[in-house]
């Protein structure tokens, strides 16, 4: 999960948009510019297509049959997990920003956020530490149901060389639709 830090920190600051707060910092005002669902769908990938049960899964099942299952385990997974992300996300902003400097981090725009960098390493740290938990979580309640399907199916009665080359032709498609293009080719 370490390795994960450095994305995370790069996904906070680019979450920081130019959403305008006045008075106290509001947990809304946070989300809208920390984009907490954004960041969460954006990661949760990551961790799910990394893992070995993925590639499995999308061997015993194919590509499509990996997809159908994977789609409604990942928004099943995102609309549990996602309040205690959110959660996590504004106390790692309230705990290491001060709220003066977030408050005029939040109204200043693009110039706001450069004003965040120098917590953003603080944020990250502390998002990796409290939502490492609900990411695992999150990740097992999405490659669980994948791998069940996967053991019902005989190795046996699969033909590996077309099996490889379906995955080979899928490209980008064996992230179900998933990970943005961008995202593919940083992976």
């Amino acid at each position: 999960m370490t390795a994960r830090l450095l994305p995370v920190a790069a996904l906070l600051l680019a979450a920081c948009g130019g959403t305008a707060a006045t008075g106290p910092v509001s947990d809304a005002a946070i989300a809208a510019a920390a984009r907490p669902e954004a960041q969460f769908r954006a990661i949760l990938p990551r961790v799910i297509f990394t893992t070995q049960s993925m590639g499995v899964a999308a061997y015993s099942l194919g590509v499509e049959g990996r997809c159908a299952l994977v789609r409604p385990a990942f928004e099943a997974a995102i609309a549990r997990h996602l309040p205690v992300w959110r959660a996590n996300l504004i106390k790692a902003y309230r705990d290491n920003v001060p709220a003066a400097t977030l408050e005029s981090a939040l109204a200043g725009g693009a110039a706001g956020r450069e004003a965040l960098r120098p917590f953003i390493g603080k944020i990250a740290a502390q998002m990796q530490a409290d939502s490492e938990p609900v990411l695992e979580q999150a990740a097992q309640d999405i490659v669980k149901p994948m791998m069940d399907e996967a053991l019902k199916i005989d190795p046996k009665s699969i033909d590996g060389a077309a099996r490889l080359q379906e995955l080979k032709a899928a490209g980008g498609g064996v992230y179900c639709g998933l990970l943005q293009p961008e995202q593919e080719t940083r992976r």
